[in-house]
C-alpha cells in the first residue's frame, strides 16, 4: 500500500470572495469539522495541507494575513501578485480610514469634557456657596495654575490638596502660589469651635479673635487680643502680642 493512500480526501474552505481559508486531508486531521468545506479530492494518493509551509506545502497566508489562493472555476488557483497587491491597498485604506475615526471620536470625546471642564468652572466661580460645601465640592475647582491667569476675588482653586479663595484680583505667576502669597488667597478650612478642645488650625494668614484657641505645629495657643487685620507671623513669634501658649487648666 502506498504511504499516502490513508489520505482519503482533501478539503478546503473558502469565505465570500472564494478566497481559501483552510486546506487540509482527512488522514491527519480526522477531527476536523467538515461542514461546509468543499471537498476537492476524494481518491486520497497525497498529502494536502496548503497552510503547513514548505515548498510541498506552501503558506496559506502572506505575512499580513492576505489568502494567497482562492477557488476558481472548481479548481485550487493562486492568487496573482496583482490580485493580492490590490487587496493589500484595499486592506491599508480601510484600516487608516478606521483609525482616522477612531482618532476622530477620541479628539471629539476631548474637545467635549474639556468643553464641559471649562463650563463647570465657570460655573462653580460664579456660585455663591458656603465654605462648608466648598470643601466638600473640592475635587471640582480646578488646580492653581502660574501661567498668567487672571484670577479674581472670591474665585477657589486648588493646590498641594488645600482649597483656597482669591483675595484680591490679580494675574497669576510663578512664585505667587496660593501658601506662598497670603495676601492674594486664604485658605479654606474646616470650621472648629476654636475651643481648647477643638482650636482652629493657624495656617499663617487669618485675623486672630481674642478668647479663641489656635493651633500650629502641635502647640495650643490663646489668643489675648483682636489683631483686627490678618497676620502671618508663625503663633509662637506672636506670644507676647497676641498670643499666650494654652495651659492644660487654662483650655476650655
Amino acid at each position: 500500500m502506498d504511504e499516502f493512500d490513508f489520505y482519503n480526501k482533501h478539503y478546503i474552505t473558502v469565505d465570500g470572495k472564494n478566497r481559501i481559508t483552510d486546506g487540509w486531508s482527512d488522514g491527519p486531521h480526522p477531527e476536523k469539522d467538515v461542514t461546509g468545506a468543499i471537498c476537492i479530492n476524494e481518491k486520497g494518493g497525497y498529502q494536502f495541507r496548503l497552510h503547513d509551509g514548505g515548498e510541498e506545502n506552501p503558506a496559506l497566508w502572506t505575512m499580513d494575513g492576505i489568502p494567497l489562493y482562492k477557488w476558481d472555476g472548481g479548481a485550487v488557483q493562486q492568487r496573482s501578485e496583482e490580485e493580492i497587491e490590490a487587496e493589500r491597498a484595499a486592506t491599508e485604506k480601510a484600516q487608516a480610514t478606521e483609525q482616522a475615526k477612531v482618532y476622530a471620536v477620541k479628539a471629539r470625546q476631548a474637545a467635549m469634557e474639556e468643553a464641559q471642564a471649562m463650563l463647570l468652572t465657570v460655573q462653580l466661580d460664579t456660585l455663591a456657596v458656603d465654605d462648608a460645601t466648598a470643601l466638600r465640592w473640592k475635587a471640582l475647582y480646578p488646580e492653581w495654575s502660574a501661567e498668567s491667569v487672571a484670577y479674581r476675588s472670591g474665585m477657589k482653586r486648588q493646590r498641594l490638596d488645600r482649597l483656597y479663595r482669591c483675595r484680591q484680583d490679580h494675574t497669576s505667576q510663578a512664585g505667587w502660589a496660593p501658601e506662598l502669597a497670603p495676601a492674594l488667597w486664604e485658605e479654606i478650612s474646616e470650621s472648629h469651635a476654636g475651643t481648647g478642645d477643638d482650636p482652629i488650625p493657624y495656617n499663617g494668614n487669618m485675623a486672630l479673635e481674642s478668647g479663641r484657641y489656635y493651633s500650629q505645629d502641635g502647640v495650643t495657643y490663646r489668643c489675648t487680643r483682636d489683631t483686627e487685620i490678618q497676620v502671618y507671623n508663625a503663633l509662637r513669634d506672636l506670644v507676647g502680642l497676641y498670643v499666650e501658649a494654652a495651659r492644660d487648666g487654662q483650655r476650655t
